[in-house]
């Protein structure tokens, strides 16, 4: 996939898509001559697609790799890690944004590191 950056070309083939989406580029499939589905940010965070009308979710991996935007770095002296998913308000989520240096996850995990949990709690 590849997404071409045009603001203007992705307002025109995005008409349908909600009112407060950022737009973000357009697809162009090898295949195709001229790109033809519109990708916008909501104001969430997520991906949308639009396409002759139609508003479908599109996955922000996909979009924030064709972007040039991910590509995180593994964290430093961590191993056997798993994705798990945690609640947290807005304000924590800044805290270990803070924390982490821009990275919540590794705030998250400099904040446990920090934790004196005694031996006997299982």
């Amino acid at each position: 996939m590849k997404i071409i950056e045009d603001k203007e070309l992705t307002k025109r083939l995005g008409k349908g898509a909600p009112v407060d989406a950022v737009p973000v580029g357009s697809i162009k499939f090898s295949s195709d001559k001229n790109p033809t589905i519109a990708v916008f940010r909501l104001p969430n965070g997520r991906y949308i697609q639009v396409w002759n009308g139609e508003v479908m979710r599109i996955d922000g991996r996909s979009v924030r790799g064709a972007l040039g935007l991910c590509g995180k770095k593994p964290a430093i002296g961590v191993k056997d890690m798993r994705r798990v998913g945690v609640h947290l308000s807005d304000a924590h989520i800044d805290k270990c944004k803070q924390a982490g240096g821009g990275d919540m996850t590794a705030g998250v995990r400099l904040a446990i590191d920090k934790l004196d949990i005694p031996k006997d709690i299982k």
